[in-house]
């Protein structure tokens, strides 16, 4: 009775050797690191943007272009799809500009570090530190259908494990059919 509800020794065969497959390719990306991680890059992408506008403020500020630094934040913020808040403060408060909305719960972190949703990159009036650019991303948590699906990582291995099954299910049965 209870045989019927079990897979047959074909289906499970070719279910171990998907496993040993996909085992390897695991272990072979813990290892070669072959597929990219998304936040990762993001992170990149997103850090070298905040260094490069460091970088082009703080040549604004020296010359005292704060007009020109408002508008450019403004223009960043209708640009960047993902941006939504944008703030370069000196450190003794005298100057402050702002573009975009910053979300209501905000967290900022501690010290001068960056996460992937909020930067923050020191701005330099010659060789001193004179403020601070904050920009804040549009929060990167998907729901986990989203995060799951969306990831072109377990997509790759959800499509490597159907088509090996597929292949050893046909190859064995063939292999088993003419072997009796």
């Amino acid at each position: 009775m209870l045989r019927k509800f079990l897979p047959s020794p074909l289906i499970r065969l070719s279910w171990g050797l998907v496993s040993v497959v996909l085992s390897a390719m695991l272990i072979g990306d813990a290892f070669l690191h072959p597929i990219p991680d998304k936040r990762v890059q993001l992170f990149e992408v997103r850090q070298s943007l905040a260094q490069s506008l460091a970088l082009q403020y703080s040549a604004l500020a020296t010359q005292e272009a704060f007009d020109s630094i408002q508008l450019a934040m403004e223009m960043l913020i209708a640009q960047e799809k993902d941006l939504l808040y944008a703030n370069l403060s000196s450190l003794n408060e005298d100057y402050a500009l702002t573009a975009g909305t910053p979300l209501p719960d905000m967290v900022i972190p501690e010290e001068s570090f960056s996460t992937l949703d909020f930067f923050q990159v020191p701005i330099f009036w010659g060789e001193v530190e004179w403020g601070v650019l904050q920009l804040q991303y549009q929060p990167t948590e998907p729901n986990i259908i989203e995060g799951v699906l969306g990831n072109p990582g377990v997509r790759f291995v959800m499509f490597i494990a159907c088509v090996s099954f597929l292949g050893f299910y046909l190859i064995l049965r063939r292999t088993l059919r003419h072997l009796d």
